[in-house]
């Protein structure tokens, strides 16, 4: 398994991508549409803006409703998002200068990431891309 360390790098990497993402779609923008055909723009933004809160959650030892609906994109979406992501890799270093439990958190977050549809590295992808296709 990567280090804990180089896997909040990578974190970080994507986080700062999607954050760059967001701060490239313009308010005009929100109700257009994305090929996912139930979503427009803001509530593709309101999922990605759920995302790092949930993880944060889960990282600190409660339990997240992944099922949630998203609530509609308002104000400024992009330094939310940025505020959530630097909440949560703050929370990741921290559980990983904790005791082996949080250690164990962590890594079980991780596992959950790579297994979980909301964070599959593709579905980011694709969310990347409905953004980009439906608002940029």
């Amino acid at each position: 398994m990567p280090s804990a360390n180089n896997s909040i790098a990578v974190l970080q990497r994507a986080l700062d991508q999607t954050g760059d993402v967001l701060a490239a779609i313009h308010k005009d923008q929100l109700s257009d549409p994305t090929p996912c055909e139930d979503w427009d723009v803001s509530h593709l933004i309101g999922h990605v803006l759920a995302d790092p809160v949930r993880f944060t959650e889960a990282l600190r030892g409660g339990d997240p409703d992944w099922a949630a609906p998203p609530e509609p994109a308002s104000g400024d979406w992009a330094g939310q998002f940025r505020a959530e992501a630097d909440d949560l890799i703050h929370a990741w270093h921290q559980a990983g200068e904790q005791d082996d439990a949080d250690v164990t958190r962590l890594r079980a977050c991780l596992q959950l990431a790579a297994e979980s549809d909301a964070v599959d590295p593709r579905h980011a992808d694709v969310q990347h891309d409905h953004l980009g296709r439906g608002a940029l």
